[in-house]
C-alpha cells in the first residue's frame, strides 16, 4: 500500500512537471519558427525549422507546416527529391491540408511519376469541390483578409507567404485557405473555385450543390455586404475565341442562378478570360480538368446608407466606390486607386467612423490587387 501510495505522489509531481516541460519545448520551437519565417536567408530559415523539430514539441501543425515550408526552400533550389520527402512528412502530421497535397502531386509530375502524381491530384480535385459554409465565408470575408493582412511579416511583399501552426504565434496568418507553401503570395485576392465539365458552361448537380452552399455563404453578415467578381476560365482545348465565349457563359451560369435564388445582381460582375489563366498545366488531362472554373473573387465592400450619412457627400462616395470596384473587377486597379482615395477624402470629412473604414479596406484591396501588401497595411492603419 505504501509503495502505491509512494507511485501515486510520484506520478503527481512528475506529470505537471512533464507537461510544462513539454509547453516550453512548444514554445521555443515555435518562436524559432516564426523567426524562420521572416528570414530571407533560406540557408539560415533551413536551419531554423530543422531546430524547431528537433526540440520535440509534438503538436502536428507545428511539425507539419515545418517539414513543408523545409520542402518549399528545397523545391525552390530544384532539390526535388529533398522537397518531396519533406512534403511526405508533412503529410504525416496534416494529411488533409490541400496545399501540402497540391505540393507532393506538383513535385511527382516534375518527377515523371505521374500516375503518382494523379492520385494526389484526384484528392485535390475532391477537396476543392466540397468546401462548406464556413469554409466560404473564411476564404471570401474582406474583413478577415485584412485581419491576416495586418499581421504578416514587414518583408511579406517580396517573399511568398508561409503558414503559421498556431495563432499564438506572433505575427502568424489566419488565413485558411490560402491558402503551407508555395502558397500564394498573401496579396492573392480573397477568392474560391467551382469546377465545370469539359466544353460545358451547364451546372451539374453536385455543382448546385455546391452553389447552394454558397447561396448560405453570400447571406452570411461577414459578407453579405461584399460584392464579387464571377471570372470564368477554360483549359486550352479549342480556340481562343472559342474558350473566351465559353468561359463567360461559365460565369453567367453561375451568376443567373445566384441571381434566381435571390442574390441581387448588382452584387455580381460578370468576366470571362478564356484560356489565357490557367492555374496548373494544360499538358495533362488530370491537371487541366483545375482550369476549367469560375473564381468567385471579393472586389470590395459596399457602405450601407443610413439616415446619419444621408448627404449628397455620402452618395457621391458610394458612386465612387462602386466605381472603383467595377475597375478592380476589370483588373485596372491601379486605376481604382484614384476614385477609392476620392472616397476618402470625402468621408473624412464626416462622421461615419464604420464607412471610412470600409472606404480604407476597399483602397486596401487595390494595392492587393497590384501586389502591394506594404501599402495596403499602410492604408489599414491610416499611414497612407
Amino acid at each position: 500500500m505504501r509503495v502505491r501510495i509512494l507511485i501515486t505522489a510520484v506520478l503527481v509531481i512528475l506529470v505537471p512537471i512533464t507537461f510544462a516541460h513539454a509547453q516550453d519545448k512548444c514554445k521555443e520551437a515555435k518562436n524559432l519558427y516564426n523567426i524562420a519565417l521572416k528570414t530571407r536567408d533560406t540557408d539560415k530559415a533551413m536551419g531554423l525549422y530543422r531546430k524547431a523539430i528537433s526540440l520535440g514539441c509534438t503538436d502536428p501543425k507545428f511539425l507539419g507546416y515545418s517539414h513543408n515550408n523545409l520542402g518549399d526552400i528545397l523545391e525552390r533550389r530544384k532539390d526535388l527529391y529533398g522537397a518531396l520527402i519533406e512534403y511526405r512528412e508533412a503529410e504525416r502530421y496534416i494529411p488533409e491540408h490541400m496545399t501540402v497535397v497540391e505540393n507532393i502531386a506538383r513535385v511527382l509530375q516534375e518527377l515523371g511519376r505521374e500516375q503518382e502524381a494523379k492520385v494526389y491530384y484526384d484528392k485535390l480535385y475532391l477537396f476543392k469541390k466540397n468546401i462548406g459554409p464556413k469554409r466560404i465565408v473564411s476564404a471570401l470575408s474582406l474583413r478577415g483578409h485584412f485581419r491576416t493582412i495586418m499581421v504578416v511579416p514587414p518583408d511579406s511583399s517580396t517573399k511568398p507567404e508561409a503558414q503559421v501552426p498556431s495563432s499564438s504565434i506572433s505575427g502568424s496568418p489566419v488565413h485558411t485557405t490560402t491558402v503551407a507553401a508555395p502558397y500564394k503570395p498573401e496579396v492573392s485576392l480573397p477568392s474560391i473555385t467551382l469546377y465545370f465539365d469539359f466544353d460545358s458552361s451547364y451546372l451539374r448537380p453536385s455543382s448546385v450543390a455546391q452553389l447552394r452552399v454558397l447561396l448560405k455563404a453570400f447571406k452570411d453578415p461577414e459578407i453579405m455586404d461584399h460584392r464579387f467578381l464571377l471570372a470564368g476560365h477554360t483549359c486550352s482545348l479549342g480556340t481562343e475565341e472559342y474558350n473566351m465565349g465559353l468561359s463567360i457563359r461559365r460565369a453567367m451560369s453561375v451568376k443567373e442562378w445566384l441571381v434566381a435564388h435571390g442574390i441581387d445582381s448588382e452584387r455580381l460582375i460578370v468576366r470571362g478570360f478564356g484560356e489565357t489563366r490557367p492555374i496548373m498545366s494544360n499538358r495533362w488531362e488530370h491537371t487541366r480538368r483545375f482550369n476549367r472554373r469560375v473564381e468567385i473573387k471579393t472586389i470590395g465592400i459596399e457602405i450601407a446608407a443610413t439616415r446619419g450619412n444621408a448627404t449628397s457627400e455620402f452618395a457621391r462616395a458610394r458612386e465612387l466606390l462602386k466605381q472603383g470596384q467595377n475597375l478592380i473587377a476589370m483588373g485596372r486597379c491601379k486605376e481604382a486607386m484614384e476614385p477609392l482615395e476620392k472616397v476618402i477624402n470625402l468621408l473624412e470629412k464626416g462622421n461615419s467612423y464604420y464607412a471610412l473604414k470600409i472606404a480604407k479596406q476597399n483602397l486596401a484591396l487595390a494595392y492587393l490587387c497590384i501586389g502591394d501588401a506594404t501599402m495596403a497595411r499602410k492604408v489599414l492603419e491610416g499611414r497612407r
